[in-house]
């Protein structure tokens, strides 16, 4: 198993204004406030981003840190979704999710 260790955590981004779906451009050509989808969350009334109600916890790692990076895709021609979590690099199976 690989650690990989930070100096330290990147600083938070706060959004103060969504500006709306913008599906002309890729993933890090976005500005800041902008998304390519929009999964799992509404707008609210003073236009900030906010999580749906009835979302779930789907793994628990057995501490209260942070995700680090995850990662969904198809290795070997397996479909996986790879976690990281307090240092450690979890794999998991999608169709056991």
């Amino acid at each position: 198993m690989a650690t990989f260790k930070s100096s330290k955590p990147p600083a938070p981004i706060e959004i103060s204004k969504y500006l709306g779906i913008n599906e002309a451009v890729g993933d890090t050509e976005i500005a800041l406030g902008e998304s390519v989808t929009q999964l799992n969350f509404r707008i609210t009334q003073n236009y900030k981003p906010q999580k749906r109600a009835g979302h779930k916890t789907r793994f628990n790692f057995g501490n209260v840190k942070n995700i680090q990076g995850m990662w969904e895709g198809t290795i070997s021609g397996k479909d996986v979704f790879i976690v990281v979590n307090n240092g450690r690099i979890l794999e998991f199976n999608k169709g056991e999710l």
